[in-house]
């Protein structure tokens, strides 16, 4: 019985059913958890960006305000960057603590985001901010930036 398994069981079983696109079981299975956790709605979340399901993958995102972190906040701005939801993106951008992200691909995610929406002068000053955890790909987004928005 899916209900009494352990949270790592239930969201393996979820990321199974994902990774063989069969959305409606990985759903099936997280609406049976009773009271889901943020790993097992990390695991939903990746599965509807995945199948471009952003809409579905954010309403998830909205009802975990207590639980979130760094990977869950990673992928909603996947999302409202893949939707084009500027403004629930920036609302994100705006409760995070910027200084105290440590993950690269957050880091990214942040410069991307604001590429798509042509905040030009927001991103000059997140990229100087990031200091030396710059790496090729944050680089490489940036270059992104000045080449896309001159």
């Amino acid at each position: 019985n899916i209900e009494n398994a352990s949270h790592s069981l239930q969201t393996a079983i979820i990321d199974f059913y994902g990774k063989f696109k069969d959305i409606n079981t990985a759903e099936m299975v997280y609406n049976s958890i009773k009271k889901a956790n943020a790993m097992n709605a990390i695991s939903m979340i990746q599965i509807y960006i995945n199948n471009d399901m952003n809409e579905h993958a954010l309403g998830i995102y909205n009802k975990f305000k207590h639980e979130r972190n760094n990977k869950m906040d990673l992928l909603a701005l996947k999302a409202c960057s893949n939707c084009k939801d500027s403004d629930q993106g920036k609302h994100i951008l705006s409760s995070i603590n910027i200084k105290n992200i440590q993950s690269i691909s957050m880091l990214n995610q942040v410069i991307n985001f604001h590429s798509q929406f042509g905040d030009i002068d927001d991103e000059i000053k997140f990229f100087d901010h990031i200091g030396n955890k710059k790496d090729i790909i944050t680089i490489t987004s940036m270059m992104k930036v000045f080449n896309d928005h001159g």
